[in-house]
């Protein structure tokens, strides 16, 4: 039997627009999208893979990982202070002082 014959009686039920799209592009495959492979887990990046096995047990126990994102206040911000020769004003750190002097820890 031709391939072509088997398409007809489907070809017939279809509208002037999938007849046209199934001329183009014929029919789609009978597996998956994505293939055989699509089953096994792929990993992005080093970072997925690292959060994929935080999860797991280890030889030393259970790896504890944070669940909650940092405040920006707990973040520490080093800076570099003003030399004194530099041409700045003196009190250019005086914003960085009061800040860190001021939050909470």
């Amino acid at each position: 039997m031709n391939p072509k014959e088997s398409q007809k009686p489907f070809a017939e039920s279809l509208a002037e627009s999938e007849k046209h799209l199934l001329s183009i592009y014929g029919k789609l495959p009978h597996r998956g999208l994505l293939g055989p492979g699509s089953t096994h887990r792929t990993y992005f990046d080093s970072g997925d893979y690292a959060l994929a096995a935080a999860h797991k047990v280890t030889d030393e126990g259970t790896i504890q990982t944070g669940t909650a994102h940092p405040l920006r206040e707990s973040i520490p911000h080093p800076f570099a202070p003003v030399p004194s020769s530099g041409n700045v004003a003196e009190d250019a750190n005086r914003d960085l002082h009061s800040r860190r002097s001021s939050s909470p820890e």
